[in-house]
């Protein structure tokens, strides 16, 4: 399982880094050779071969926050369903932040209807959503993270607290 992980990271790193240089060529050669003045003169291959790099890279930031908070979540807690509190109430956190930095710096969303588009989902009709929906999914995440992070170690069935069998 692991192996087709590292396998497939690679390859979508090596075609991102082609794409990124293309990117960067094309551009040169608009503007030096053609003369346009630039890369992005709204023509429809670049916009085209645009499109791909961005959903890379953010699938890239995607994952690697997923893997931050993550690492913050194994360091916070020495037992699973805490370490998964953990990881929930950061989640949740981060989201929000998110938003709320989107709404202070480029007051996107106008409103909580706005559609916007999720990464973490597949496509489909679930992908356009309206914001209410991942900003109530992350406080459902805070609340049940929070639960889970103070919840007390559960006792195992015939073991006395302390660890000694009765």
């Amino acid at each position: 399982d692991n192996l087709w992980l590292q396998v497939s990271r690679r390859w979508m790193l090596v075609g991102w880094a082609f794409l990124t240089a293309g990117l960067f060529l094309g551009g040169r050669w608009a503007h030096d050779v053609l003369g346009w003045g630039g890369y992005w003169g709204w023509d429809p291959v670049e916009n085209k071969s645009f499109v791909p790099w961005l959903i890379g890279t953010e699938q890239g930031r995607e994952a690697a926050t997923l893997v931050m908070l993550a690492a913050a979540a194994g360091l916070a807690a020495p037992r699973f369903p805490a370490r998964l509190g953990a990881f929930l109430v950061a989640f949740g956190v981060w989201d929000l932040v998110y938003y709320a930095a989107l709404y202070v710096l480029l007051r996107w969303p106008p409103s909580l209807g706005t559609p916007d588009l999720l990464f973490l989902l597949p496509p489909g009709p679930w992908w356009f959503q309206p914001v209410w929906r991942p900003i109530a999914a992350s406080l459902l995440m805070i609340v049940v993270g929070i639960r889970l992070f103070v919840a007390p170690p559960r006792r195992r069935f015939g073991h006395a607290p302390g660890g000694s069998r009765r």
